[in-house]
């Protein structure tokens, strides 16, 4: 991670204090961290039941969680080697892949806000 960071310090424009390149990345990692940490119980599920035959729903949300991983993991190697075009390419794949996940899953979303706020459940219309 050292050396990912001391190539990005070595890049950046303008100079700054010593690291701050490494912020961004780092900021990314630790939310990816989390995410993990936060969704562990649907990644062991995910990782068990990949292959039933009823679980469609979770080979395709599987499936968009490698491709977020993917073009993560792409975008920023892009970034590090220089490759723009790539970096470009692989954050819009990323944000489809992000706009694709919030869609899926936007029922879940407002009712775990509205409950978290509150306000109870929503009932599917």
């Amino acid at each position: 991670m050292s050396s990912i960071c001391a190539n990005l310090i070595q890049k950046s424009e303008p100079p700054g204090p010593r690291g701050a390149a490494c912020l961004p990345l780092m900021t990314l990692l630790l939310g990816v961290a989390l995410h993990i940490v936060l969704h562990r119980q649907w990644i062991k599920a995910a990782s068990r039941g990949f292959f039933k035959p009823e679980a469609g729903r979770l080979r395709r949300n599987a499936i968009l969680v490698v491709w977020l991983s993917f073009a993560f993991l792409l975008s920023i190697l892009a970034e590090l080697v220089g490759v723009a075009e790539l970096h470009i390419l692989a954050g819009l794949a990323m944000t489809v892949g992000v706009a694709t996940h919030l869609a899926l899953h936007w029922k879940w979303i407002v009712s775990s806000a509205r409950r978290q706020v509150g306000l109870g459940s929503v009932r599917a219309r």
